[in-house]
């Protein structure tokens, strides 16, 4: 069955003024057009599914990958796992767990997640040079490199193999099971169902979010790469509360966190992104980012970059630090404007 990538705009960095765009440029079909947020133009799409691995805040998702199951819960996960691509004709019977996509649907998180088993896992693919379903394993590739400045020591547990009897499949190509898949009657909800009974790789959370589960688990000496986005975002004692950096966030790297008459904002290393909108959307001017390193990934508990008591805006009833004659900065601005 042929899958399509799906958008949330909520989510997406540029629906909230960012700069993003990795998807735009890792399309190798050139399906997506920036006319502010993405846009998919489904006619062009080939159902790789890099699109959504690259997404950095996870507003693109695509079931590419959603058959393969979560192999640490399988018994014979030391032998090693084989994987292949949509262009390879297998099956179960095989040993070979099969995508609905494009090996580059394989985002940072699902790898690491693979590497973090102790096995070896075998990409398996066709032509990827004449593939018309593909990118050319180019996010793929990109995504090993990474991994290997990440963890050194873990260099080859994930390898990479051709098979010649899957040298390529056009754009327009349909294997038999996809095809009788498509004359089936849809049962999404049974097949959702199931695939959460077994439990599947890239089915909860960001690329992100996997990521920083898998890294708990390996051994990590080497160096964050050039094109890793991670800041530390601090906060001087000037932050009014106001939580427009907490709102804007499409990773929930920062929160506030608010009590009867304090509230705390927390910043979640880990999860953060450096799309810089937090630092944009700062009325008070109070946040600044510096580069982070690799200790910032492997954080497991948030930081608390600011902690207060809060008084309330007889306007809007906005709860914050610092009032200006009672009222809070916004209501300021528009009564004496």
């Amino acid at each position: 069955m042929t899958f399509k990538p799906e958008i949330n705009n909520k989510k997406c960095l540029r629906y909230k003024a960012g700069e993003c765009v990795e998807c735009y440029e890792a399309c190798p079909s050139s399906a997506i057009e920036l006319k502010g947020v993405p846009e998919l133009n489904y006619s062009r799409c080939v159902s790789c599914g890099t699109c959504a691995a690259v997404c950095p805040s996870g507003a693109l998702s695509h079931p590419a990958v959603a058959k393969l199951p979560d192999f640490s819960h399988l018994p014979d996960n030391t032998l090693g796992i084989r994987i292949g691509c949509h262009a390879i004709p297998t099956s179960k019977k095989d040993g070979v767990w099969q995508l609905s996509g494009c090996l580059s649907s394989l985002s940072l998180g699902a790898l690491a997640q693979f590497l973090s088993l102790g096995t070896q896992i075998t990409l398996l693919h066709g032509n990827c040079a004449q593939c018309e379903k593909g990118d050319g394993a180019v996010v793929l590739s990109k995504n090993m490199k990474i991994l290997s400045s990440f963890c050194p020591e873990m260099k080859g547990k994930i390898k990479s193999s051709r098979v010649k009897k899957g040298a390529m499949i056009s754009k327009n190509q349909v294997s038999r099971r996809g095809f009788i898949g498509m004359l089936a009657p849809r049962r999404d909800i049974v097949k959702k169902k199931k695939i959460t009974e077994l439990g599947v790789v890239e089915a909860e959370g960001t690329v992100r979010e996997r990521f920083h589960k898998a890294l708990q688990l390996l051994p990590c000496t080497g160096m964050l790469p050039e094109n890793f986005h991670i800041s530390k975002v601090s906060a001087t004692s000037s932050c009014t509360g106001c939580g427009a950096c907490a709102k804007i966030c499409s990773v929930n790297a920062l929160e506030l966190v608010r009590s009867d008459c304090e509230f705390a904002l927390q910043f979640t290393a880990w999860r953060c992104i450096d799309c810089g909108l937090c630092e944009k959307s700062c009325l008070a001017k109070c946040l600044s980012r510096e580069a982070g390193g690799l200790e910032l990934l492997q954080e497991t508990t948030p930081r608390t970059l600011f902690f207060s008591s809060y008084e309330t805006c007889k306007r809007c009833g906005a709860d914050v630090v610092k009032l200006e004659n009672g009222y809070c900065q916004i209501c300021a601005r528009k009564i004496g404007g």
